[in-house]
């Protein structure tokens, strides 16, 4: 079923004044089946206006959605470190057991350590079992020790 629809362009007003009457004959006829069919000769754009909008649409959701993107993705390497270094932690105190006794066993008693005892306690007990860049004395007594690590030195106070 096709609908036509015809629009005339002969403006009664007009009709005998020179250079603005059309032929009393001239009339178009639409169909809305020419609407929705692809001619060669039509260009089919998008309008400017259309396109920043969509820009803008775009720009917004992405401005709401990125610093939540990047915050769970910092949440996620950092447990992954976290995870990483307690297994290696872990590890070193399970093989240092393994070697050196019941871990009770090593110190007699908490106490304030000097610099050089906190060192020797963390080179007999942990070095020998983990992976470290270097060692060195941090705030006061402690020793701290970098692990091995690809992108950031991650270090332990003793």
């Amino acid at each position: 079923m096709t609908v036509l629809i015809t629009i005339s362009l002969n403006r009664s007003s007009e009709v005998g004044k020179r250079g603005n009457s059309l032929h009393p004959s001239l009339k178009r006829t639409y169909s809305p089946i020419h609407l929705f069919t692809y001619s060669p000769h039509k260009k089919v754009a998008f309008t400017l206006a259309e396109v920043l909008i969509t820009l803008g649409i775009i720009g917004v959701v992405a401005a709401m959605t990125i610093p939540t993107l990047m915050t769970d993705y910092r949440k996620e390497t950092t447990a992954a470190r976290v995870k990483k270094f307690y297994s290696v932690i872990n590890n070193a105190v399970m093989f240092a057991a393994a070697e050196h006794g019941d871990v009770s066993g090593w110190m007699s008693a908490p106490a304030n350590l000097d610099y050089n005892e906190n060192l020797n306690f963390v080179q007999t007990y942990l070095m020998p079992y983990i992976k470290y860049t270097r060692y060195d004395n941090c705030y006061g007594n402690s020793v701290c020790v970098y692990l091995y690590g690809r992108r950031r030195n991650v270090f332990f106070q003793c």
